[in-house]
């Protein structure tokens, strides 16, 4: 997980990149194509990746995987304010998705074989 990461988010018109803990969102098309909204840096340890992000424009959160099976919830805005964070992992998080038409709820996948939904109004 220590090479550069990207994912688009079609819906919210961002792309969204990260290596390490440093994460960036940016413009993805129209004449703010490519153009920086913010990027925030430092948002987990040395020894700590992300593997993983996505956005709850709904609720202005955003999702970190990492690779230690955390699930860090966010505010999305400039602030680094750490909203929750969710432990039931026992490995690297692989994949977190929002579930469609449900945006208090949130899917992720991870290396110990495991699939879980949490639930956001818990915090």
């Amino acid at each position: 997980y220590m090479g550069q990461r990207c994912q688009v988010d079609e819906q919210n018109d961002i792309i969204i990149s990260w290596n390490q803990g440093k994460l960036c969102f940016n413009h993805l098309n129209g004449s703010k194509a490519g153009k920086l909204i913010f990027c925030l840096k430092d948002l987990t340890g040395p020894e700590i990746s992300i593997t993983d992000v996505v956005i709850n424009m709904e609720n202005r959160y955003f999702h970190t995987g990492t690779s230690s099976g955390q699930i860090l919830v966010w505010k999305y805005d400039t602030s680094k304010k750490q909203l929750h964070e969710f432990q039931g992992h026992f490995k690297a998080v692989s994949c977190l998705m929002p579930v469609k038409g449900e945006p208090d709820l949130l899917l992720s996948a991870s290396l110990d074989s495991t699939i879980r939904i949490w639930s956001l109004d818990t915090f």
